[in-house]
């Protein structure tokens, strides 16, 4: 979609700013030449936003951010600080186990064989942990139980 001032013929464009002029002095908005010239530039800026209907996007966007404030409340704010911060918590507990074994796991000469690794399982934070991670599983073996659809059926969406 093209500019719709562009193909304007210049006569015709001096002659909308001269009207548009006339306008803005005809309702007593602005009074000073600095003023209209400003607000001419402002609409120069605003016209391809306009012309490819990107003003009403952010108008939206505008009207969405309102909402989101008109909504907030106290209450809302501290649920969303406590789900943010146990987040943080959580990555922040992944990551130092992550640092930590690599740090021990590095030191190790060797790979420790099978049995070795069953060794390990003596440890009581090794057996939590495993236990976190099979309780982990069981919870999405749950969400992804069968719910009698035949996926091999052709589906006609």
């Amino acid at each position: 979609m093209g500019n719709p001032s562009s193909s304007q013929e210049p006569s015709e464009k001096t002659d909308t700013i001269e009207s548009f002029r006339k306008r803005l002095e005809s309702l007593h908005l602005f009074h000073d030449e600095e003023s209209i010239k400003g607000l001419e530039a402002l609409i120069g800026q605003i016209e391809p936003l306009i012309a490819g209907r990107r003003l009403e996007k952010i108008i939206h966007v505008l009207s969405i951010l309102a909402d989101l404030e008109d909504m907030s409340d106290a209450y809302m704010i501290e649920r969303l600080m406590k789900t943010f911060e146990d987040g943080m918590a959580g990555a922040w507990s992944l990551g130092n186990a992550a640092r930590q074994s690599s740090a021990k796991v590095s030191k190790m000469k060797d790979p420790p064989t099978l049995f070795g690794l069953f060794g390990v399982l003596q440890d009581p934070d090794v057996r939590r942990g495993l236990l976190f991670l099979f309780l982990v599983a069981g919870a999405l073996g749950r969400q992804m139980s069968y719910d009698g659809v035949d996926l091999r059926e052709e589906t006609v969406y």
